[in-house]
């Protein structure tokens, strides 16, 4: 339901202790597993980076402290929160916003354009 984030826990119970998980849950602060977690070193490594959010996700702080790192680390960075949209808004036929996801592409479409068509 847009409107309303899940609980805190939500995303690491659901991707991290679930028997489909990726990971082993004592590598929650595996940079593999989270960017945000790498270091100085490897962050100022990284490609310019275009990072769409949602007003409504549980992962928006984390990913706008990885780009605020990626900014301090020297790289480009374009980030943008679309308003009224939870994860995954633009994959979901039921409830999505048409003019909202087709915001969230343009950023997708243009932000790399600003970085690779000089």
């Amino acid at each position: 339901m847009v409107g309303v984030a899940p609980d805190p826990g939500w995303f690491q119970n659901f991707y991290v202790t679930s028997p489909a998980c990726y990971c082993d849950p004592c590598q929650l602060r595996n940079p593999l597993i989270s960017p945000l977690f790498a270091s100085d070193a490897t962050l100022s490594a990284m490609p310019a980076t275009v990072l769409l959010t949602c007003e409504f996700d549980q992962l928006r702080p984390q990913s706008e402290d990885w780009a605020h790192r990626l900014v301090q680390n020297g790289v480009p960075t374009l980030v943008k929160c679309v308003p009224g949209t939870a994860h995954g808004f633009s994959l979901s036929d039921e409830g999505s916003d048409p003019v909202k996801v087709k915001e969230g592409i343009d950023f997708l479409v243009e932000g790399p354009r600003n970085y690779l068509v000089k």
